[in-house]
Parts: structure tokens; sequence; C-alpha cells
């Protein structure tokens, strides 16, 4: 733990120090990230308490054009929201984290990277009754749509995507809203273009049995029988990835898979 400690606090102030040198930024916010995910809390309540989100947006604002220190700051932010989420979460977004990281997506619409570790981000700063309100007065619900569609053969932008509605509707607004603006036929195009994804057929599942009761919504695909032939049509020989429904509380368990998944 402590040669972790020492390891982010040579980071956290090299990040200060090469503020011109956006290559060498990108390079100590990711040293930082497995050091957050860490199952010990010191490193990443210290990264914290040291300004470490505040550090990660300051280098995003300098370097706009940066692709690659953007994707590491929004990585960083992402990391820094799973863990104790509501101070973390509420520190983000108080230094305008939402802002940033969705102005960061628009920037790089082209980048993959950045747009599947954009929409995990969003998908963890959604997690709060306050982080859903920010991340959709930033016009987060169209963005995410807009993201998925850009980058249809990408898993893991479809798979954060689906996470970050599935977030966003644990408000029944936001529910409506993503169901109105088409949600549930982006999520049916992710099902169907990565039949083998397992974890993104989860996420799409869960998603599908939540908005249940706005399945009105869904005529223009062909009704709600049409996505329950997803669930037991191209889903049906997934096994071991989807072991049944048991709440919406099963689709964001404190994105303890991040290492695994990205």
């Amino acid at each position: 733990t402590e040669v972790a400690k020492r390891a982010a606090d040579a980071a956290l102030e090299l990040v200060e120090v090469y503020h011109a040198f956006p290559a060498v930024q990108a390079f100590c916010l990711r040293t930082l990230q497995p050091l957050i995910a860490r199952d010990d809390k010191g490193p990443s309540e210290m990264i914290s308490s040291m300004g470490g989100a505040a550090k990660a947006i300051k280098a995003m604002e300098m370097h706009q054009e940066v692709e690659d220190l953007q994707e590491a700051g929004i990585s960083t932010l992402a990391y820094l929201s799973t863990r104790d989420v509501r101070h973390n979460v509420d520190e983000i977004l108080q230094l305008d984290g939402a802002n940033v990281i969705v102005r960061a997506m628009a920037r790089h619409g082209g980048s993959a990277s950045v747009q599947a570790t954009g929409c995990v981000a969003l998908m963890a700063l959604s997690s709060t009754k306050k982080g859903r309100t920010r991340v959709v007065a930033c016009d987060g619900i169209q963005l995410v749509l807009d993201t998925m569609l850009g980058h249809p053969f990408s898993a893991q932008v479809q798979e954060y995507g689906v996470g970050t509605m599935a977030n966003l509707s644990q408000s029944e607004d936001y529910k409506a809203k993503i169901v109105e603006l088409g949600g549930p036929s982006s999520v049916l195009r992710a099902m169907q273009l990565h039949p083998a994804a397992g974890n993104l057929q989860q996420r799409c599942l869960q998603y599908l049995m939540s908005i249940g009761d706005l399945c009105a919504g869904m005529n223009n695909l062909g009704g709600w029988d049409n996505a329950k032939g997803y669930m037991q049509g191209p889903y049906a020989g997934m096994q071991g990835h989807y072991a049944g429904y048991t709440g919406m509380q099963g689709n964001y368990a404190g994105y303890a898979g991040m290492q695994g998944h990205y």
C-alpha cells in the first residue's frame, strides 16, 4: 500500500509539473488507474483527497485537441467514480466533469476508444440521482444514442452506451425520454450486431426488461413481442452469461469488472 501511495503521489505531481506535455500527463493518469482500482482503498482515497479528479479535468481542458489525453482523463474519472461513489461523483460533478466528458466525446466523435471510455464515465456518473440530472442536462442521452449509432461495430461502445441508458432509466422521466428518442431500437440493433458479446447481451436484456411498462413505445420495432424474440433467440444459446434477471441493481455493480472489460 505504501509503495502504491508513493507511486500515486509521484504521478499526481508529474501531471502538474509536465502540464505542457500531454503525452506525459496521459501516461501519469493511466498510472493512477490501477492504483484506484486496488482492493485496498488507501491509494484511491489518497488520489481523491489530493485532487486527482481536478487534475485530470484541468489536463483535459488544457489539451482538448489531444485524443489520447482525453481518453486517459475520462478513464481516470470513470475509475474514481466507482470508488467512494457518492463523494467522488459529487466532486466530479461540482468540477463540471460531466460537461468536460461530453465535450471530449463530441470533439473526438470518430474515436471508438474515447466514445467507449466516455460511455463508461457517463454510466458511472449516472449511478446517482444528481449524476443522472447532470448527464441529461448535458444532452447526454442524445450523445450516447449518437455514439452507439456512429460506432455500431464496437462492442464496448454498445455495452457501455446501453449501461448508461439503463442507469439513466432509473429515473422515470429519463426512462420515457430514452424510449421516445429510440433507445430500444439502438439496444436491439446492438444485440443483432454482437450476438456473441455476453456482457453486452446481458446489459441489453436488463435494459429491455426495465422498460416493459413502456413497451408501447416499441411499436416501430414490431412491438414488445419482437424484443422478447431477441431474448429467446440470439441470446438463448449464451449459457453462462446470463443466469436470470435479478433486478436493475445488477446492471451496475460498482464497475468492479472494469479491468477485465476495458
